[in-house]
């Protein structure tokens, strides 16, 4: 196993993946840590379902999960990049589980607009607890500080790395100097190349990141020809949308404006009192409203006694109860909450990765005699256009990069 890869959600599971498939690599997604891992796949990406998790319960998965990948000659620790979740308690444990001496924390995606500078997490430059996560539901962000992640850890034992300094590494020459946590500044995918490039040690470090890093991580293990991206076709397709990002529901209206999909809303009240009834009622709409050709699933507005975790099982099984008695062979997830929730209610374990349609967006396929394509997709990634992209990927019909 060349890289090992432990994440808190699926689509931090895929996405931290996906840049070593464009590589060329054969990469393994399993839906659950507790699973052994075969040695003989290049890149092995797991999800600790951790994020929303209690804390002592996600630092007990990331401990587990990291003594079973420990044996990686690289071992990533996905981060998400508004740093959500559980970061600090995960990644001390899942250093202390890993045999790595050091962990190195680069949470930036400039891609995405999140940069890190003077050790502040920044979303288009404006510190994150000032931009909309702020509210988050589950992890609401109250400091940009990545230091404020680690409390328990002592100052003795932790080093910022500025881009000043980041900036004149040489190759190789990167060390802790003894420390246990590094946290390193980003505004550039430059950056977090020279970071990968600059360790005098890479094997020893726990690498913690977004798909930025993961991006470099892979242009440092470098390409092979493992995997090819082969046109796709499908009979139906289901475009499943439990994120509520204002992103997500403007990649929404674009594919909905081309008039080629059908929408079925999922009350988000009912489904909170009720997850079996709103998958009833969504399967209902959707043999009502034909029983052919693409299908958006959305959510309707949120109050504020919506639950959350609710609407995803709801999702999941809605899904489930349409792909019982019609022939859907493509799916398309957005947020990491539902893409769970649709595949522990379809019993996948696993996905084999097969390219991106977009930095960080990847189509994966499941194993078995009736193969589903799955692409996964984080709530804030992608262009406006994802999903039509998406769409004519399913569909067969890739053209290429549209922009």
């Amino acid at each position: 196993m060349k890289v090992g890869i432990l994440a808190d959600d699926l689509t931090s599971a895929t996405d931290g993946a996906s840049p070593f498939v464009s590589m060329g690599h054969r990469c393994l997604v399993f839906t659950d840590y507790r699973r052994s891992s075969p040695e003989n796949v290049a890149i092995i990406s797991v999800n600790k379902a951790s994020r929303a998790a209690p804390i002592k319960d996600a630092a007990n998965r990331a401990r587990q999960a990291a003594k079973s990948l420990a044996s990686a000659e690289l071992l990533y620790n996905t981060v998400d990049s508004t740093i959500r979740g559980h970061v600090g308690a995960e990644i001390a444990a899942a250093l202390a589980a890993s045999g790595r001496t050091t962990a190195i924390v680069a949470p930036a995606f400039p891609a995405g607009g999140r940069t890190t500078e003077g050790g502040r997490q920044l979303l288009h430059g404006v510190p994150l607890e000032e931009t909309e996560f702020a509210k988050d539901p589950l992890h609401p962000i109250a400091d940009s500080h990545l230091r404020s992640l680690f409390r328990d850890i002592p100052e003795a034992e932790i080093r910022h790395l500025g881009l000043a300094e980041l900036r004149v590494l040489k190759s190789g020459e990167l060390t802790a100097d003894h420390r246990k946590l590094l946290i390193a500044d980003a505004t550039t995918q430059e950056d977090l190349a020279r970071l990968v490039e600059s360790a005098a040690d890479p094997k020893s470090i726990l690498w913690c990141g977004s798909p930025g890093l993961a991006i470099a991580l892979a242009d440092y293990v470098g390409r092979a020809d493992d995997t090819t991206l082969l046109p796709l076709a499908a009979a139906i397709n289901l475009f499943v949308v439990g994120s509520v990002n204002p992103l997500s529901r403007e990649q929404c209206s674009r594919l909905m404006s081309t008039g080629t999909v059908r929408q079925i809303i999922i009350d988000a009240e009912v489904a909170s009192r009720s997850a079996d009834l709103a998958a009833e009622n969504a399967a209902a709409q959707y043999r009502q409203s034909g029983t052919s050709g693409d299908v958006i699933i959305t959510t309707s507005d949120r109050g504020t006694s919506a639950d959350p975790r609710s609407i995803a099982i709801a999702l999941g099984k809605a899904v489930r109860a349409i792909m019982e008695h019609y022939p859907v062979t493509g799916l398309f997830l957005t947020g990491g909450d539902t893409a769970e929730s649709v595949l522990n209610e379809l019993e996948i374990g696993s996905l084999n990765l097969l390219g991106e349609v977009e930095p960080g967006i990847p189509v994966g396929r499941t194993n078995g005699p009736h193969p589903v394509h799955i692409i996964t997709k984080a709530g804030g990634f992608g262009s406006s256009n994802i999903l039509l992209k998406s769409a004519e990927l399913l569909r067969g019909l890739w053209l290429g990069d549209k922009k």
